[in-house]
């Protein structure tokens, strides 16, 4: 038996969090952030350069742990594909900071069965 039932809007931004999750393990990122900005709603993005390309990401758009405000023009990131784990470099610093969308899979689970 449940404890907890989540609402219809609860369910759907708890989905939305998962998926979010989802989709940021299943990138890779190597390279040197070079800008970061807002944009509607003050969602949060920042391109790279990784090597030969900039790459306009959209990693931190959803996430929750304020990784977006750690990070800043000129650190070096990477992360690898099914990690949440963001490697960040930068003078005097080199650390992991771990990506958190906020899903419960708990409730995820509890809504298959």
């Amino acid at each position: 038996m449940r404890k907890f039932m989540m609402s219809g809007h609860e369910d759907r931004l708890n989905n939305r969090a998962c998926v979010e999750e989802s989709n940021a393990s299943d990138i890779l990122i190597q390279g040197v952030i070079i800008e970061k900005y807002l944009i509607a709603r003050k969602l949060r993005k920042f391109k790279y350069l990784d090597g030969k390309d900039t790459i306009d990401s959209e990693l931190l758009l959803f996430e929750t742990s304020k990784v977006y405000d750690f990070v800043h023009v000129g650190d070096t990131l990477s992360k690898s594909v099914g990690s949440l784990a963001l490697k960040l470099k930068r003078a005097n610093l080199d650390t992991v900071l771990v990506l958190d969308y906020s899903c419960d899979h708990e409730a995820i689970k509890e809504n298959i069965k």
